[in-house]
């Protein structure tokens, strides 16, 4: 009689043999696909952070230049623009322009926009400085109309008026120098 050897205990299945492509696959080998694209989109926002970063410093140099500084008091003091625009003037957005510093001084080329509670308008500011105190060339303002009001050299009502904010420069002795404006 022929009997049939016995069936072997089950067990786990036999281990894989080594692989025959080569060693063992590495970290990036096995992850690379979507490592790729994140280091990618990792430098963009980067660049683009930079890039916000190096604009948000410029509007604030610009913002709170003294010729910047000295067109929103100008704004304030105008009865023509205070009468367009109404009351509290404030600037909108991001200021554009630039600022020079060269040996013979400073120069201040810059333009926004104010905004009150009737309207808005664009500011353009021309400067430079003649032994250390800001001259302006021209002050403007465009409304939303095409109304254009230019301030450049300001009337008793306006001198009165930029006296009495605090700050610089001083208009008392400015206006016997009539180069300042």
């Amino acid at each position: 009689m022929n009997v049939p050897p016995p069936m072997p205990a089950p067990g786990p299945p036999p281990l894989p043999g080594p692989r025959p492509h080569g060693p063992p696959r590495t970290w990036w080998t096995r992850h690379w696909i979507w490592c790729v694209p994140l280091l990618f989109i990792a430098a963009i926002g980067t660049f683009g952070g930079l890039v916000f970063a190096a604009m948000a410093s410029q509007a604030a140099e610009l913002r709170e230049s003294e010729p910047y500084a000295e067109t929103m008091r100008r704004m304030q003091c105008s009865p023509q623009v205070t009468e367009a625009l109404g009351t509290p003037l404030e600037h909108e957005g991001r200021p554009r322009g630039v600022l020079r510093a060269r040996d013979d001084g400073q120069s201040a080329s810059i333009s926004g926009t104010i905004v009150g509670p009737k309207g808005s308008g664009s500011v353009q500011v021309d400067a430079r400085t003649e032994d250390g105190v800001w001259r302006y060339r021209w002050v403007s303002i465009r409304f939303e109309d095409g109304e254009v009001v230019t301030m450049t050299e300001p009337d008793a009502t306006m001198l009165a008026c930029l006296e009495a904010i605090p700050g610089r420069p001083d208009y008392a002795a400015a206006a016997d120098d009539p180069s300042f404006y």
